[in-house]
């Protein structure tokens, strides 16, 4: 628990993204869904902090309508695998 609300605390303070990723075989046991029912208590008593699924923060990035530099590794990783999808088609 502590781990997590120190990291929580230093992504709240750089306003940055905070994302939690749990594995439902092991955080679903008697001993430790108290620990994370805590740890969600801590982050919505804050009413400056968004909860949302991986869904909800793509669409609201997708709305902002940003373009990536083309130095930012999806746009390297979609120049690579264009080029290899055009020689694929060559040959």
């Amino acid at each position: 628990m502590r781990n997590w609300t120190l990291e929580f605390d230093a992504y709240r303070t750089e306003g940055l993204c905070f994302v939690l990723t749990v594995h439902p075989e092991i955080i679903a046991t008697p001993g430790r869904i108290g620990l994370l029912r805590e740890f969600m208590d801590y982050v919505t008593a804050y009413d400056d902090v968004w909860i949302a699924t991986g869904s909800e923060v793509a669409s609201w990035w997708s709305s902002l309508d940003l373009e990536n530099s083309p130095a930012h590794p999806a746009e390297i990783f979609h120049a690579l695998t264009l080029s290899e999808h055009q020689n694929y088609n060559t040959r």
